[in-house]
């Protein structure tokens, strides 16, 4: 397994753009760019390994954007906010989507369908429709745990994965695994880069915010609402129609 996705994620951020303010939250890292963008992604409990970087502020984007690769989990996730500040910005080609697994639970009824993390409300979405297999590190009752997916991939028919991966480093191996299957790369950490669909995915759904100013305040807890409400859910596959148009940003 090589560092290559991660690798083009962070060359494809830019420099001329630096960071002016960035945080973690409980549950989220965010990070908020010299042209007012605003990224987010998840971050995993516990302190791990050092922090190895100074403060991502004042410096070059692609700076923040090399954090990811960084093996404390509430740094990984402050990079991968740095990369989502710059790819998860709203275009024409980023139309307002349902949930994905609502918006995809009818293309697999009957299908051994796969989902990597426990996500709420697969049992209202997925479990009625599909033969569903949950892979999860913290296990709820009927998941298999994480590691079972290196045995049963080749048993399913499509995989949802959560973008989380990224930050604890597991998602070229799930990505390798899932080759030849409807792979949907699922939460508001994805980023909505045609590199993932370089690398094996075939839907990216994730999370634009609208309102960045917004976003920060309610994941600095000092703003009413959910993050759902300063941003929009977005949904795009490899054989849609937008992909040239992307390609060539």
């Amino acid at each position: 397994m090589t560092w290559q996705l991660y690798e083009q994620l962070i060359d494809a951020t830019p420099t001329a753009i630096t960071v002016t303010d960035f945080g973690i939250a409980p549950h989220w890292a965010w990070l908020r760019t010299s042209d007012g963008h605003v990224g987010i992604a998840a971050v995993y409990p516990g302190d791990g390994r050092p922090v190895l970087s100074e403060s991502p502020i004042g410096r070059p984007l692609i700076d923040a954007a090399s954090m990811v690769t960084s093996w404390n989990f509430a740094e990984a996730g402050v990079g991968l906010a740095a990369i989502n500040a710059w790819v998860n910005r709203d275009a024409s080609h980023f139309a307002e989507a349902p949930d994905a697994f609502v918006a995809y639970a009818s293309h697999y009824v009957g299908k051994r369908v796969g989902v990597v993390g426990h996500f709420p409300g697969l049992e209202r979405t997925l479990r009625d429709v599909a033969d569903l297999y949950v892979f999860e590190r913290v296990q709820r009752p009927g998941d298999y745990p994480d590691s079972a997916f290196e045995y049963l991939a080749p048993d399913l028919d499509a995989v949802f994965i959560t973008a989380s991966a990224l930050v604890n480093k597991t998602m070229p191996r799930l990505l390798e695994l899932s080759a030849g299957l409807d792979t949907i790369i699922v939460g508001p950490s994805t980023p909505m880069s045609s590199i993932l669909f370089d690398a094996g995915a075939t839907t990216l759904s994730g999370f634009i915010p609208t309102d960045p100013a917004g976003l920060v305040g309610t994941l600095k807890g000092i703003g009413g609402g959910r993050k759902w409400d300063f941003g929009k859910r977005v949904n795009v596959s490899v054989d849609s129609s937008a992909l040239l148009e992307w390609r060539n940003r």
